[in-house]
């Protein structure tokens, strides 16, 4: 029910051009989860590429800061 109404959502946005509508919406909230769950899911990887911890404050404002570009990036796709 709660991921059925946040691509519904998705969907809305998608139509008034607040998110990319050349993604499928249930492909893109995936992405979303993927985006937003991995490095607390991997952190090895997160590790291996970076050489931070996931739970150093200095990675979370490197990551939140390099998530709110590609939001801005797929936000000037519509």
């Amino acid at each position: 029910e709660v991921t059925r109404r946040r691509i519904e959502a998705i969907r809305e946005l998608q139509k008034r051009g607040g998110a990319p509508r050349g993604i499928d919406a249930e492909l893109l909230y995936v992405m979303f989860v993927a985006l937003t769950i991995y490095p607390m899911s991997f952190p090895q990887s997160v590790w291996v590429a970076t050489g931070e911890d996931v739970d150093s404050e200095a990675f979370q404002a490197r990551y939140a800061s390099a998530l709110a570009k590609l939001a801005r990036l797929l936000g000037d796709e519509k």
